[in-house]
């Protein structure tokens, strides 16, 4: 997913699990609890049903977004 600089991905959530990667520039990770500056190469993981969005507020930005079920 591309998230060109100044632009927001808006708040919603997903019904599994769901792992961000970043992959291009610097993008912001927003939970309602929390903030996490994401730079290539880091990752986040998300529970089901868990609220966030995300933005590329310094430059354009690309992520892989990977979502499923983890086996137990």
């Amino acid at each position: 997913m591309v998230i060109p600089k100044g632009t927001q991905v808006k708040r919603h959530r997903s019904l599994m699990t769901v792992t961000v990667v970043a992959i291009k520039g610097q993008i912001t990770f927003h939970t309602d609890g929390a903030e996490t500056t994401l730079v290539p190469g880091q990752a986040i993981v998300m529970q089901p049903a868990e609220f966030h969005w995300l933005e590329a507020p310094v430059e354009d930005g690309e992520v892989l977004v990977v979502h499923g079920v983890l086996a137990e």
